[in-house]
Parts: structure tokens; C-alpha cells; sequence
């Protein structure tokens, strides 16, 4: 017990066992220092133990946060180096064994009944404006520790009668919670039969349209990504990635792209957009791929969604010309996209009805402040397909992002593309001679599907399948993926010599 030890005084973190592993181990070690603090302290030697607070200024708070020294963490506020000094001689001379110094955040009021499900989260994680936050991020992303979880999971259940596992809770994310908001306000159940509401446009739509991309440079077939390649894979082919339904390099391709070890090169298929048929925009797309791949010979594309039909077509044609490689697709596959739209949009989906969830899903993307709005409105309630655009050349007005040339032109690029998976021939598939590596989402709405995607029906070489955390649109924010991208691409130079 150190009973020679004149003072003995122990400084902890109160948000100590909150998160991972390591910081529950944190906490078990605080508190075993407080209970030999109490010990001491009952045996008449000098003993103290402090727990602090977020402390600002320095270390890893204040390098996660920057300078923003009133963001509310866990419902306290950071509190100053120099609060902290005026304080100590307080505490020390405090008679507790135990004494605790900390800023506490105000809390708006939470339990009133009044305020929504989006604003009750804020509350909870202290964050003091929506817009500062994705609106298609996690909470788990948005820093949501276990303490929060919890209050967030009782809340819910109390006092919106909605109950979430804790895997549901950490991929739970704003945007869903309006959707929730949503449907409570207009009391909307599972049971009601609401066409092409907001409710079915989110489980439908926002599976197949990720990102519209950056329209300044929409028309560029091939753009370079920035990636961290070593000096190795500066000398072999780059990755090609193909996106899904949306046809560009969105901002989730950007992020990949920096952790990914090769050159990255982005297909973008807006330049194509009058086609109409999955292979018509392969053969357009071919030479561009070829030119990127140059003498090497080889080739290493990764395919998400809807592009992975893309990236089929493209191989059967470079191996003809004599290229070799391998193919990385992420939740994507014939068999699997067609039994996807399928579910998704439902089995007797006219042309009208397509129009509708494409607009409806491109207006929740780009404007979420008016789903309120588009809830009351039903772009379905517009006999003809030309009236439903000119109503969406209303919502394009109200923003400078995109022009209505490229937000229309988005729109018939979209119809065609998941038109062209309702009609997709899976018999007459021309079969491939590459491996393929299937990256698959741990969730997913689709029942009795083969664990490889009938992959190895179209392809004479191997079939890897890997799985990782997530459904088809957010299992691109896993930082594992990037990792998968990079352990199977194959050595190229190892087989050139």
C-alpha cells in the first residue's frame, strides 16, 4: 500500500470505458486505482484521486476537434488548461477520496415529447447543427461511444416506440431518422399502401444511387484518383473502379481511392448516357480502358453495383485481345442486380413508376431539407414523364450544385441503366476466363441467392468471396474495403517475369 508515500494522487478520465476495447480496460484500471485510493484513505494516508473531464487544449481531444473548444462531448464541454491549474488546489483539498472536475454541457430540452427523433439524437451526442453532419453517415462514424447507445436506444423505445439492436443503432444514420420522423408524423405504418412515397423511395432508390458526382468534370470518361501507390505499383496497370447505377466518381470513390496502394483510375459512364444497353456502353467505353492499361497487358478492375455488368462485358472483350487479370466486384453480379431491382422496384414497374423513384430519390439526395415537401408531393400524381421533369426543374432551381442540363440528363442516364438490369439476358451470358473476387455485404434483403452470386456460372477461373459489415450502399464506408482492393490485386510485374 505505499504507506511511506507521503501523497498519492491519481488523475483519470471519466470518459474513460466508453468505445473500444482498450479504453474499457482504461476505465477497469481507474477504477481499481480509486478503490486503492479508498483504501489508503480508510487506513489514515494520504490519498487522492481526480477524474477529469474532456480536457481542451491539448492531446487527443483537442487533435480530434481541432479548435472548436465548446463542442459539446458526451454532454460536458472541454475544459481549459487553465481551469483545470485554478481547480487542483480545490480538489486536493478536497476530504473525498474521490473528487471529480468537469465543464457540463446545456442540455436543450429532451423530454418535453415535442421535439423529433433527429433533434433527440443531436441532444444526446451534443451536436448543435444538422448540417454540420452527413446526413448518410452513421452514428458509429459520427462518434457515438457506448454510453451514448444506450440513452439513444432507451430513448427511441420510450418514447418513439422504436426499438433497434445494437448492430441497428451503430449503422443507424440521420437520414433514416427523418425517413422515421417522416413516416410518424403522417402516420404512416408498414401496413400502409402509399405509392412512391418517401418510405419506399429510401428502401428502393437509395440502394442503387450513391453519389451524382462532380459535374465539372462529368464528361471526362478516365480521371485519376488520388491513391498512395509505392514504387512497385507506380510500374504496373492502375486499378480501374467502375461505379454503380449513378455512372461517376462520387465522393466515397475519393476517400477509397487515398487508401489504395496503385494508381486509381475512375470509369465514368455519364459520357455515355444516351445508351441504352449494359453491353452498347462497354464497346463504347473499351478503347478508353485499353489506353489506360497500355503495354502492360494486364488488367485489375474493381466493380461496385451496377458496374460490376460493366466490368463482365469489359473483360470478356480484353481477354479476346489477349489481356490477362482479375476482376474485384463489390455486391455486385448478374444474378444478384437482377433479383435486387427486382425486389427493390417490384416485379410490374412501368416506365411512369421507374421516372418517379429515380426523381424522388435524386431530390432526397440533393435536397434534404424539402423531404417534408417532396412527402406531400407525389411526383406520381403527374400523368406524363415530361410534366414529373418540368416539377423537377423546380426543385433544381432552388440549387447551384448541379445544372438542370445535368440533373435531367442524370435522370434519363439512370432510367436507361436500371432498365437495362430489368431486361438483362443471364442466359446467354458470354462466360470470362479471370478470377473473381466477390466483396458481399453482411446484410442484405435478398433471400435464397447463391453465396457467390452464381458468379462461378460465368467464370471458368476462382471465385473468392469475402464479406464485410454493412448493407449494398454502406458497406462502401467500411475502411476494410479499401484493404480488400489491395490484397488482391495480383502482381503484375511477378507474372510479367
Amino acid at each position: 500500500m505505499c504507506p511511506r508515500l507521503e501523497h498519492f494522487v491519481v488523475f483519470s478520465s471519466l470518459s474513460c470505458g466508453r468505445g473500444n476495447a482498450g479504453q474499457t480496460n482504461y476505465g477497469m484500471a481507474n477504477s481499481i486505482m480509486e478503490r486503492i485510493i479508498e483504501d489508503r484513505l480508510k487506513s489514515g494516508f494520504p490519498a487522492k484521486a481526480i477524474q477529469w473531464g474532456a480536457v481542451g487544449e491539448v492531446g487527443l481531444v483537442a487533435n480530434m476537434v481541432e479548435d472548436k473548444i465548446d463542442l459539446d462531448i458526451g454532454g460536458t464541454l472541454q475544459q481549459r488548461i487553465s481551469s483545470c491549474l485554478q481547480e487542483l488546489d480545490t480538489l486536493l483539498s478536497a476530504p473525498d477520496a474521490i473528487v471529480a472536475s468537469m465543464v457540463v454541457a446545456e442540455k436543450r430540452l429532451g423530454s418535453s415529447g415535442s421535439e423529433n427523433m433527429i433533434e433527440t439524437v443531436m441532444n444526446i451526442m451534443g451536436i448543435r447543427d444538422i448540417k454540420s453532419v452527413s446526413l448518410g453517415a452513421t452514428l458509429s462514424e459520427m462518434g457515438m461511444d457506448s454510453l451514448m447507445a444506450v440513452e439513444i436506444q432507451q430513448t427511441l423505445e420510450s418514447n418513439f416506440n422504436l426499438a433497434f439492436t445494437p448492430q441497428m443503432l451503430r449503422a443507424l444514420t440521420f437520414q433514416k431518422l427523418l425517413e422515421y420522423d417522416e413516416a410518424r408524423e403522417f402516420n404512416i405504418t408498414e401496413d400502409d399502401e402509399i405509392n412512391f412515397d418517401l418510405k419506399d423511395t429510401l428502401t428502393g432508390i437509395e440502394l442503387l444511387l450513391r453519389n451524382l458526382g462532380d459535374e465539372s468534370r462529368c464528361n471526362e470518361v478516365m480521371i485519376e484518383l488520388e491513391s498512395t501507390p509505392d514504387t512497385l505499383e507506380l510500374a504496373t496497370s492502375p486499378t480501374i473502379i467502375i461505379p454503380g447505377v449513378e455512372g461517376t466518381a462520387g465522393q466515397v470513390w475519393y476517400k477509397i481511392a487515398k487508401n489504395i496502394n496503385s494508381k486509381v483510375k475512375m470509369l465514368q459512364l455519364h459520357p455515355f448516357a444516351e445508351l441504352t444497353s449494359i453491353k452498347e456502353i462497354a464497346e463504347a467505353c473499351y478503347e478508353d480502358v485499353k489506353a489506360v492499361l497500355k503495354a502492360n497487358r494486364q488488367f485489375y478492375i474493381v466493380a461496385y453495383s451496377y458496374g460490376a455488368l460493366i466490368a463482365l462485358e469489359l473483360v470478356a472483350m480484353l481477354e479476346k485481345a489477349g489481356f490477362e487479370g482479375q476482376l474485384l466486384l463489390i455486391d455486385g453480379a448478374p444474378h444478384f442486380l437482377t433479383k435486387l431491382t427486382h425486389l427493390q422496384l417490384g416485379e410490374n414497374i412501368t416506365d411512369n413508376n421507374l421516372y418517379d423513384l429515380i426523381l424522388s430519390g435524386i431530390i432526397q439526395t440533393v435536397f434534404r431539407e424539402d423531404i417534408k415537401e417532396l412527402l406531400l408531393l407525389q411526383f406520381s400524381q403527374l400523368p406524363t414523364i415530361e410534366q414529373k421533369m418540368e416539377k423537377f426543374d423546380e426543385y433544381i432551381a432552388k440549387q447551384s450544385v448541379y445544372s438542370p442540363n445535368y440533373s435531367r440528363a442524370m435522370v434519363h442516364a439512370m432510367f436507361r441503366r436500371i432498365s437495362s438490369v430489368i431486361t438483362y439476358d443471364l442466359i446467354n451470358f458470354e462466360t470470362i476466363n479471370s478470377p473473381i473476387t466477390l466483396i458481399r455485404a453482411a446484410e442484405t434483403s435478398i433471400q435464397n441467392i447463391e453465396e457467390d452470386y452464381s458468379l462461378q456460372k460465368i467464370t471458368k477461373g476462382t471465385v473468392i468471396v469475402e464479406k464485410i459489415e454493412g448493407n449494398h450502399t454502406t458497406m462502401l464506408d467500411d475502411p476494410i474495403l479499401s484493404k480488400l482492393i489491395n490484397n488482391f490485386k495480383p502482381s503484375l510485374m511477378g507474372k510479367e517475369n
